[in-house]
């Protein structure tokens, strides 16, 4: 989806009450607190970075839409043997038998399908 990245600025018109918004603002806490326990202070710069483009902004640049890319790999924990996270990522103390797996699953399910939606 977002694999092929443009060297110029590509913007998508979104409404102002369009899903992705809607969906990020619900979820704000949500996001912060899965990019903080998956990502560290990183992941957290990753979700804020996401939340003022998409306040400041109508159009969905393509910063925006890397970050958005950036922070569903992290939640699908994409990043495990990838060295440019390496000493950031601390998934590897989260008990895959707890309740906050299921959590992020789901966020990272709707997350993703109001990305898709929005890139149509």
């Amino acid at each position: 989806m977002f694999d092929h990245y443009q060297t110029n600025p590509v913007f998508v018109a979104l409404p102002a009450r369009d899903p992705l918004r809607i969906f990020v603002e619900r979820h704000r806490d949500g996001l912060l607190s899965a990019a903080a326990l998956l990502g560290g202070k990183r992941g957290v710069r990753l979700v804020q970075a996401i939340i003022q483009d998409l306040r400041a902004s109508r159009d969905l640049s393509v910063k925006c839409a890397r970050n958005l890319q950036t922070l569903l790999d992290l939640l699908s924990l994409n990043f495990c043997d990838d060295d440019a996270w390496d000493g950031e990522l601390s998934f590897y103390d989260i008990d895959p038998m707890s309740p906050t797996v299921e959590e992020i699953c789901l966020l990272t399910d709707g997350l993703r399908q109001v990305v898709l939606d929005a890139a149509k």
